[in-house]
Parts: C-alpha cells; sequence; structure tokens
C-alpha cells in the first residue's frame, strides 16, 4: 500500500509503522480549511485470519461476513471505551468508488466532546472500514473533524483519494 503526500487538500502527516514486517500500517492526513481543521488516518493491516482450504464459497462468504461484523464491533470498541459520553449518530453500508471499482464497506459515526485542534470542542468522526480487500486486507479510516462543520466532501475526497494498490483476491 502506498500512501500519497496529498489527497485532495489533505496533506500526510505520518507514516506509522505497527508491527516489523510493516504489514500493519497507517497514514494521518490533516487538512486545515476555513480556520477548520479535518484529521484523517487511514489504516492498512491483514484482514482477521481465515482457512477455507476445501471449504464451499457460501460456507467462505458466511465466514468473511462473521469476521468482518466481529473486527467492525471491536474497532467501534475502541472509539467508545475511551469517551463515555460519545453517542453513536449512525451505522450504515457504504458503498465507495474506488480505482473504477465499487468497494462496499461499513460506517459509524459518533459523536463526543475531545480536545481536538487545541482546544477542548463537539467532534463528529467515523469510523470506515473495508474487509478482505484483495481476499487478505483491511482498510480502515478515522476521520474526526468539529461537529459544526460539514465535510461531505472532504470525507469523500479522502475515502475516494488513497489509492487501494492491494494485491487483487
Amino acid at each position: 500500500m502506498t500512501f500519497p503526500l496529498a489527497v485532495g487538500d489533505f496533506r500526510r502527516s505520518l507514516i506509522q509503522r505497527y508491527d516489523q514486517d510493516g504489514l500493519d500500517l497507517s497514514a494521518g492526513y490533516d487538512l486545515y480549511l476555513r480556520q477548520q481543521k479535518i484529521a484523517a488516518t487511514v489504516y492498512v493491516y491483514p484482514s482477521p485470519s481465515l482457512v477455507s482450504i476445501g471449504s464451499p464459497p457460501g460456507t467462505v462468504a458466511s465466514a468473511r461476513t462473521f469476521l468482518a461484523k466481529r473486527e467492525f464491533e471491536a474497532r467501534m470498541r475502541e472509539v467508545l471505551q475511551p469517551r463515555p459520553s460519545a453517542r453513536l449518530i449512525e451505522d450504515t453500508e457504504i458503498s465507495v468508488p474506488i480505482g473504477g471499482t465499487l468497494r462496499v464497506g461499513r460506517m459509524t459515526t459518533f459523536e463526543y466532546e475531545d480536545q481536538f485542534a487545541g482546544k477542548r470542542q463537539p467532534l463528529r468522526s467515523h469510523l470506515c472500514m473495508f474487509n478482505f480487500v484483495g481476499g487478505t486486507w483491511t482498510l480502515k479510516y478515522r476521520i474526526t473533524y468539529p461537529a459544526s462543520f460539514e465535510a461531505t466532501r472532504e470525507i469523500d475526497t479522502i475515502l475516494q483519494g488513497v489509492p487501494w494498490n492491494v494485491p487483487k483476491e
């Protein structure tokens, strides 16, 4: 996976490696617009382990659905546990055109108050996940910004702008 220096008006601020083999990575992107900040982090890491030797395609698909749901719920807990006042606003399936292919994932939206861009303020934060990309990879996005800001266009920019150059299944 490559993380470009810029995605639209977002500028890459860091790349973080979480394992020795470089299979679990993230890139942070920041956008400053009209005195507002939008912070986005794109993660790529191996999807949950699935042994499917000799299994019928329907069984493999069911197992992937179960594992993807469990992985998404674990990432939701990571958002909610340190923020007891966080409210889940929306939980929906999303379709995003990436590289000429419509990719289906899941997105939740949270609202909470926290320190952000140098001050404590109400925030909106999205968790977006696409599991088993190329059969092997999970792509996760966290996008956070002041709750008073309308960021739909910017969210689309970051979701569609980072190339998904992982091997195909």
